[in-house]
């Protein structure tokens, strides 16, 4: 019996005529990616390429990153796009539909973080519990908001399981950190496979979110959402 999938569907319509369709399909349980990888894979994809630092995967078990696999088909699509070039961008979701005009750079990181985090790397799975409530577009207020919801929810059910928990964000800050190391390998992987810069700055985009989400922690900049809860205050 085949999972029962959840579908995105990102649609770009690019300013110089170029359309692209992508879909998506993901476990609707578990959030894996379904999609077949292609055949052939170049050697970029191959683990130990340029694999990333502290990955815990070895090639007998794993020849593939599945971070790379994931994403082959999609730097293939957008090999001769620039980053800048504008586009109408649709996003359809199993709940609703999100639409931008932007540039190609902003739709194709969404695409890349939704990849990524449904890809089987042990890194990026930390990450996977914010796919169901993906939110294209999102400013760094409202990424902030779900990703620690997402973390505090995390230790939650680790108590529940009478695991050992924490009581403050150091540890997704450590998440993030194993996250931008991921970022960085796969620019390292493609940069020699792929010269115009929609793919490579859409994962400096990832990179720079991260960086952002890591500084907003440490700085504890999230307090200003504090007032927001005063009703629990009383």
């Amino acid at each position: 019996m085949e999972p029962t999938s959840s579908n995105f569907t990102y649609t770009f319509d690019i300013e110089n005529g170029k359309h692209v369709t992508f879909l998506i399909k993901l476990d609707d349980e578990t959030l894996e990616c379904l999609n077949e990888p292609p055949r052939d894979l170049p050697k970029w994809t191959r683990l130990e390429y340029q694999q990333c630092e502290s990955c815990p995967l070895n090639k007998e078990e794993h020849p593939y990153c599945p971070v790379a696999v994931n994403l082959h088909e999609v730097f293939e699509q957008f090999q001769e796009v620039y980053s800048f070039q504008r586009a109408e961008i649709t996003i359809k979701s199993p709940n609703r539909t999100y639409f931008k005009e932007s540039d190609v750079q902003q739709g194709l990181s969404s695409l890349l973080g939704i990849l990524m985090a449904t890809s089987g790397c042990p890194k990026m799975d930390k990450l996977r519990p914010m796919v169901r409530t993906h939110l294209p577009f999102s400013s760094m207020r409202e990424t902030l908001f779900r990703v620690v919801s997402m973390y505090i929810m995390s230790q939650y059910f680790r108590k529940r399981r009478g695991l050992p928990t924490e009581d403050d964000l150091n540890g997704l800050l450590s998440i993030y950190q194993e996250v931008e190391k991921v970022n960085t390998g796969m620019s390292a992987r493609m940069r020699e496979f792929y010269k115009t810069d929609a793919n490579i700055n859409a994962l400096v985009i990832l990179t720079c979110l991260g960086q952002h989400a890591q500084l907003t922690l440490e700085d504890e900049l999230y307090e200003e959402l504090e007032s927001l809860f005063s009703a629990y205050f009383e």
